[in-house]
């Protein structure tokens, strides 16, 4: 119902359309037509034309003084629309690509060319601790790389539950976290056998059993020994060289992913709010990556080991081990911990609330 004109229908004719508003007594609105739906406060119908949402960057997005809560537009540098998920006074921009819908169970790779980096400590980082030395010339294949966290939406649509920690207020869009290394694992061959790719990961060195599969039937084990089928195109996790060039960004300078302001590129313990937040809400770094600092901590294939300072090509780490490397620092870390070459480790089959993975796989 129009303020000016209650209980009235008002049409308004703009550049030559005919606008209809507002039925009497209902408080709802209709464009272009004359019934609304019933669910609907505002109702645009159309068969001709589209909705058009304000338009702009990144830096005008970041520039709205605070947004409300559930505020739409659409990112020209990303081409992405984008709702603020987060608050008001801590914006978090969830987006929908257009290539790439929420509902999808694989999230938007980005192809990384491959090439030679200087893995480890970052020189002039006055954090850096022992295990980020000595600094090494890693050599890497062109590889392929999620460009966010695997997501709670992603998680249930394949794995039919959701074992966040995080999930009130709902936050789809948010990492999933609580899994294991072994359940990434699990979630790494579903996806690949729902895409029709090889899967990477098998109980047996022969690699006739897919790991997390018994006949037709999928499981989290959460224990045993994993094998990788190194030649198989599905979808796995990063190798702990492959994470830290992602997350280098191309940049042999910046302390986290994308930037040396951490505030711009990390959820982390500062601005996190105590929780995690949608993927994708920052600024993304030199690949176009998101949250490679901060928000949760991501799972690596590698058992952890000191380093070496001979130069490697395509390192994969030890065949055994008692940790498995994860990366990233997350919404409860400190600054330290979410820099590009720090390095902390998990038993494989620890969930808790800080800790999720995103994919890789082999070109």
């Amino acid at each position: 119902m129009h303020p000016l004109f209650p209980g009235h229908l008002l049409r308004l004719s703009i550049s030559g359309y005919l606008m209809l508003l507002s039925l009497p007594g209902s408080g709802q609105m209709v464009i272009g037509g004359s019934t609304p739906s019933p669910s609907a406060v505002l109702d645009l119908q159309s068969t001709a034309k589209g909705f058009l949402p304000p338009r702009m960057t990144t830096a005008q997005r970041n520039a709205i003084a605070s947004p409300a809560v559930g505020l739409i537009i659409y990112n020209s540098d990303e081409q992405s629309l984008q709702i603020n998920t987060g608050t008001v006074s801590q914006p978090s921009w969830s987006g929908l690509s257009a290539s790439q819908p929420f509902s999808s169970l694989a999230s938007s790779l980005t192809t990384l060319p491959g090439g030679t980096f200087d893995m480890g400590c970052t020189t002039g980082d006055p954090n850096c601790q022992s295990d980020e030395s000595p600094q090494h010339s890693v050599t890497l294949s062109r590889f392929e790389i999620s460009d966010g966290e695997v997501t709670q939406a992603q998680w249930q649509s394949l794995m039919g539950s959701n074992p966040s920690s995080f999930v009130s207020p709902a936050c789809p869009q948010c990492p999933v976290d609580a899994v294991s290394w072994y359940d990434a694992v699990v979630y790494c061959n579903r996806l690949s056998e729902a895409q029709g790719l090889a899967p990477c990961y098998f109980s047996d060195a022969a690699y006739t059993q897919v790991y997390g599969k018994s006949g037709g039937t999928w499981s989290l084990p959460n224990s045993g020994t994993v094998y990788w089928n190194p030649s198989a195109k599905g979808y796995r996790l990063p190798t702990e060289a492959e994470w830290e060039y992602a997350a280098r960004g191309g940049s042999a300078t910046n302390l986290y992913s994308g930037s040396s302001t951490i505030d711009q590129v990390a959820w982390y313990t500062t601005n996190s709010g105590s929780r995690t937040k949608a993927v994708k809400g920052l600024f993304a770094n030199g690949f176009g990556l998101y949250d490679m600092s901060g928000n949760v901590w991501e799972w690596c294939w590698d058992w952890y080991s000191v380093y070496s300072s001979s130069p490697s090509s395509d390192p994969r780490g030890p065949d055994t081990g008692s940790f498995r490397v994860r990366r990233s620092g997350s919404w409860v870390s400190y600054p330290r911990y979410c820099r590009v070459a720090y390095r902390d480790v998990n038993s494989p089959g620890v969930r808790v609330n800080d800790l999720g993975f995103r994919l890789a796989r082999t070109l």
